[in-house]
């Protein structure tokens, strides 16, 4: 059987993820379009009828990270400090 309690820092992180990922989506969709990366529909292997945003995959590395950072000194867990640390270094050449 599962252990609620024992899922609170999990379920805090997740939905600490969620949230920001919610919050950061618009914000990197406009950012997209401005910059213009975005996907051109072309008729034969494309099928959308419009532009689609290409960098949405930066809104949710950035939701994991932030939820890292947020709740890293405020949750136990026993794995977030070195989660944290490899996050970090995905951005060290």
């Amino acid at each position: 059987m599962v252990n609620v309690v024992e899922m609170i820092p999990h379920l805090s992180l997740f939905a600490c993820a969620v949230v920001v990922s919610l919050l950061l989506t618009p914000a990197v969709r406009a950012a997209a379009r401005w910059a213009g990366a975005v996907d051109l529909p072309d008729g034969r292997r494309k099928l959308h009828s419009r532009s689609i945003p290409r960098l949405g995959g930066v809104a949710v590395f950035a939701a994991f990270y932030c939820s890292l950072w947020l709740l890293a000194g405020r949750v136990e867990l026993p794995d977030i400090r070195e989660a944290h640390g490899l996050a970090s270094a995905m951005f060290l050449p």
